[in-house]
């Protein structure tokens, strides 16, 4: 719980730890968190009274209850549903402007409330152990996890009951500290870069939202500009990944695809649209973003937004190429475009050909796309075809990096090259 210097600190709490099963992903993990504030027994004499009955900090000797479980964990760290159900975002932003987030399970109606979270991946039905948001702060880095069952003799319909049986499946998932093998910090400070804003710099801060995002994302493109307008503020990456917040009360999120045939996300509109597609020139034709054209179209849509770099054309085909590998391409004249995708292992995509293929993937300090085998079916692959932007070496791993972020690397020369992330 929030409000009281008792809940400062993790050792100000003393009240011991609990430990519980990561689940939802290829593998279990035993994680131990601190307890901030246990569920209170005493609880149950309060009957169906909610907030009332459970508000500030609740000393062994105070008249207060607590009627959940806080739960002490990093910043961003991932929070799972522990049950199947629909879950509806509750208040955002709350006093401490995070959000509360309410699953009305699948079996039993009941509803379970996580609150704090810095990030909500939206209103729908999850699984058991699907990822619902990241964890956020209220004076300290916890979350706060009751369970609420229906009871029609209270007044709300529901009852609060001991939520500590449901740690067997636990809420919570993996710590956002966490780095995919072949990562560490170090790489990601390198990659993330550095801009200069105002009189402040922005870089790469593990423990900041901005860059617990970027390092959830699966890849780990640079960070190309941040553009402020009146209280938004945007981080711009060089594969088109948009992380923006509102205003700085808000926390950042990372700006989602447009749905099919409907307007701009949340935090675009026409202005930026246009100022970030940016233009090319194919003969005697520019070409820029249109909101009613097809091209313009599946650009909001890819959910990666950036900027055109070339206008190609060959016999009736055409193709828009943007900086991040993704190409859009018209097949023949008067055909609908279409996204180019990537190939099954083995194949080539439709529309593409080993000559184009080659020159897309460029070069650097001497790598191709003809010099590793293993690299080729992965970057066919990705459903984008970025450039080769780097190529680096730490004792025996080497690192190949593309324009969209995407990393191939190889823990030594006998290794075969795998993506990171």
């Amino acid at each position: 719980m929030a409000g009281d210097e008792h809940c400062n600190t993790v050792e100000d709490a003393g009240l011991g730890t609990i430990t519980s099963v990561v689940f939802g992903g290829p593998r279990p993990v035993l994680t131990s968190y601190n307890l901030l504030a246990t569920w209170d027994p005493d609880y149950e004499a309060g009957g169906c009274r909610w907030y009332d009955y459970c508000r500030g900090y609740c000393p062994p000797d105070g008249e207060c209850r607590h009627c959940g479980m806080d739960i002490a964990i990093p910043f961003g760290t991932e929070i799972r549903a522990a049950q199947a159900g629909h879950a509806t975002m509750n208040q955002f932003p709350d006093s401490w402007g995070t959000y509360r987030i309410w699953v009305t399970t699948d079996v039993g109606s009941e509803v379970h409330v996580y609150q704090h979270l810095s990030s909500f991946n939206g209103e729908r039905h999850y699984n058991a152990g699907e990822v619902l948001g990241l964890s956020g702060c209220a004076e300290s880095n916890h979350l706060h996890f009751e369970q609420r069952i229906p009871d029609s003799s209270c007044g709300s319909d529901y009852r609060q009951v001991d939520p500590t049986h449901l740690f067997v499946h636990a809420p919570i998932g993996t710590s956002g500290r966490n780095w995919p093998e072949g990562m560490d910090v170090g790489l990601a400070e390198r990659w993330y870069g550095r801009r200069t804003v105002g009189e402040g710099i922005r870089r790469f801060a593990e423990d900041a939202e901005e860059g617990l995002l970027w390092k959830q994302l699966g890849h780990f493109p640079t960070l190309f500009r941040v553009d402020r307008f009146d209280t938004r503020e945007y981080l711009r990456f060089a594969d088109g990944t948009i992380i923006w917040r509102p205003n700085d009360r808000e926390p950042y999120r990372v700006m989602g695809p447009s749905e099919p045939g409907g307007g701009f996300p949340e935090g675009m509109d026409a202005a930026l649209a246009k100022r970030w597609f940016g233009r090319a020139t194919a003969g005697e034709r520019t070409y820029h973003f249109s909101p009613g054209g097809a091209v313009s179209r599946l650009w909001l849509e890819s959910g990666r937004f950036a900027r055109l770099t070339a206008v190609e054309e060959d016999g009736g085909a055409r193709y828009f190429v943007f900086a991040n590998g993704t190409v859009i391409w018209r097949p023949t004249p008067g055909a609908a475009p279409v996204l180019l995708d990537g190939a099954a292992p083995g194949t080539m995509p439709a529309g593409l050909t080993e000559e184009r293929a080659a020159r897309w993937f460029g070069s650097a300090a001497g790598v191709s796309y003809a010099t590793y085998d293993s690299v080729r079916p992965l970057w066919l692959a990705l459903g984008r075809f970025p450039a080769l932007a780097a190529v680096e070496r730490y004792d025996t791993r080497t690192y190949l990096r593309f324009a969209d972020g995407s990393v191939a690397w190889s823990p030594n020369d006998a290794a075969a090259f795998r993506l990171l992330g």
